[in-house]
C-alpha cells in the first residue's frame, strides 16, 4: 500500500501515513478505510487540502508547496450496525 498504514488522530482530524512515498506526476489515489465501530447515522468526511500536505523534494530536501484540489467525500452509515466482514452490496449513502 502506498504510504503504509495510516494512523488516525481523531482530536487532530488527521491521518498520518507510516511510509514516505514519491509522486512525480498527476496521480489518483484511493483511500480505503476500515472503521470498527460505525453505527447507523455515523458520518465520516474525508478532505484533502494542499495546506494539509507535507511535501519535500526527494533529492533537494527542500519543502515543496503543493497545488491543485480534491473533492471532499462523506460517508454516512446506513441503518443499524453492520458486523465487520458483512455487508457486501449493503447500500452506503454518499
Amino acid at each position: 500500500a502506498v504510504g503504509g498504514a495510516g494512523t488516525v488522530s481523531q482530536a487532530g482530524g488527521t491521518i498520518t501515513f507510516s511510509t514516505s512515498f514519491s509522486v512525480s506526476a498527476a496521480t489518483n489515489y484511493i483511500l480505503r478505510a476500515d472503521f470498527a465501530s460505525l453505527s447507523g447515522g455515523d458520518t465520516v468526511t474525508i478532505a484533502l487540502t494542499t495546506g494539509s500536505l507535507t511535501t519535500t523534494g526527494a533529492t533537494s530536501a527542500v519543502s515543496i508547496t503543493p497545488t491543485g484540489s480534491a473533492t471532499n467525500v462523506t460517508h454516512t452509515e446506513a441503518g443499524g450496525r453492520i458486523p465487520r466482514g458483512v455487508g457486501v452490496g449493503y447500500p452506503a449513502v454518499y
